[in-house]
């Protein structure tokens, strides 16, 4: 009796094959397509920053928005996350997605920006060793208001920042003469509400509006099936 069809044994093996590790397959493509989504939304989110908020160092940006990747398993533990990271000196953003109260008890003014919000803090505004900062302990005085003075006058003559603390009507924060004008380039103790920009809201629909599901999960499919073809 004649063969009715013949059969390639290297397409059995292969077949063979797919079938039996097809569930890890499957996982390690939904778990491709999960990250993947989260990639491009980052992109969204990132740009729906610097759209909505003022950016002066796009690569601080860049580094705070990650990515948590999926990883292969079932698929009802696979999870991929994308979102901004706080930091001891930076909330992520929190307050302006949330339009909460600031977590930072030091805030930067104007004139810590050269007069200008889209500049960089100049060095002489941060708190930094080396900043060559003046405190009431740098000089001498029987009484509080005494030493204040003196602070006032040697930071004035050396042209120095220093720190006061808060007084009557003066607040706290550190400060600098310039052209004979006392400036204060930082607020102590003040934890301001920032106008609310809902940036995370925004990236995510414009993600949803460009996501094309189809190709990525098509895409993620031929990465893990493409051992089968050779």
């Amino acid at each position: 009796m004649p063969d009715i069809f013949q059969i390639n044994k290297r397409d059995m093996r292969h077949l063979i094959k797919f079938f039996k590790n097809a569930p890890r397959d499957f996982q390690r493509a939904s778990a491709g397509t999960l990250t993947t989504f989260a990639f491009e939304a980052r992109k969204s989110i990132i740009g729906a920053i610097e759209d909505n908020m003022t950016v002066r160092n796009p690569k601080f940006v860049s580094s705070r928005v990650q990515v948590n990747k999926a990883k292969p398993g079932p698929l009802s533990s696979q999870v991929s996350e994308v979102g901004s990271v706080a930091t001891a000196r930076f909330s992520g953003w929190v307050e302006q997605q949330r339009g909460t109260q600031s977590t930072q008890s030091r805030i930067f003014t104007l004139a810590a920006r050269n007069e200008d919000w889209n500049k960089k803090m100049s060095k002489a505004s941060k708190l930094q060793s080396g900043s060559n900062i003046l405190t009431e302990g740098d000089v001498e005085g029987q009484t509080k208001q005494s030493r204040r003075m003196n602070l006032i006058r040697r930071a004035k003559r050396d042209k120095r920042p220093f720190i006061l603390g808060k007084t009557g009507n003066k607040k706290g924060g550190l400060y600098r003469f310039k052209r004979n004008k006392l400036n204060r380039l930082q607020t102590f103790g003040e934890k301001p509400k920032p106008k609310r920009i809902k940036w995370l809201d925004i990236g995510i629909n414009r993600f949803e509006k460009i996501v094309n599901v189809r190709k990525i999960w098509g895409n993620q499919l031929d990465f893990v099936l493409k051992r089968y073809k050779k």
